[in-house]
Formats: structure tokens, C-alpha cells, sequence
């Protein structure tokens, strides 16, 4: 009984792991987009403290709404997304990391695109940059 507790507990740890990575992120991040989930993206992206200090949350929650409007209409006039790559990653430390990203469109097009992913108390989150 012991060994089928660890086993399901190691499971379940390897499965939280798993969405806690760039990768992942990155691809839910394009899916919560296309399904306009505001919730769920703006559990992905992380502002700078920089960001913060110049802006209220009220202006980031436009602007971020900008960006995500332009990006969703995007995925629409290709009729959405149909895989996400990962092309390129590299770590340019154990909390950032850069990903270029190949969007695979349902028209068969491809387009590509870049984001930095950053490790906030263990959690990865896409760099919502201005």
C-alpha cells in the first residue's frame, strides 16, 4: 500500500512539474488567448516592478487587454492555433528564459513569435513587457 501512495504521489508531483514550465506556459498562454480566458492569462504574464511603478493596475489591465485584443484577432484571421513549438529556448539563467515560439495557424501558416518566460517564487510567468 506504501509503494502505490509514493508512486501516486510522484505522479501527481511530476504532473505539477510539468505545468510549471516554459513550455507550458507558453502554449496555454496562446490557448487562453484564443479561448479569451482573461483569468487564465493574466495568471501567466508578470508585470515588472518597473511596470508597476509607473502605471496603475488599471492602466496594465488596458494595456495588457490591448495587446491581448491585437493578438486574439490575429489567431482569428487564421483561424486559430493549431500546435505551438518550442524553436529555440535559452536559458539565460535558472529564472529567465527566452523562447522562440513557431504558431502553427488551422490555414496552415506560421508565423513566429518571442517571449521571456522569469521563474517568480518558483512559478514561471510570461514577461509582459510595454
Amino acid at each position: 500500500m506504501k509503494k502505490y501512495i509514493f508512486l501516486v504521489v510522484c505522479v501527481f508531483l511530476g504532473a505539477c512539474a510539468f505545468k510549471n514550465s516554459p513550455k507550458y506556459i507558453s502554449e496555454d498562454y496562446f490557448k487562453a488567448v484564443q479561448e479569451d480566458d482573461f483569468r487564465r492569462i493574466k495568471s501567466y504574464v508578470y508585470v515588472p516592478a518597473s511596470v508597476q511603478s509607473e502605471l496603475s493596475t488599471k492602466e496594465i489591465d488596458e494595456k495588457l487587454n490591448e495587446r491581448l485584443s491585437k493578438l486574439k484577432e490575429k489567431l482569428a484571421q487564421h483561424g486559430g492555433v493549431k500546435e505551438v513549438k518550442i524553436v529555440d529556448k535559452k536559458e539565460l539563467n535558472s529564472e529567465l528564459t527566452e523562447l522562440q515560439i513557431e504558431l502553427i495557424y488551422n490555414d496552415k501558416s506560421i508565423d513566429d513569435e518571442r517571449l521571456n518566460a522569469v521563474k517568480i517564487d518558483g512559478v514561471w510567468k510570461i514577461i509582459f513587457t510595454l
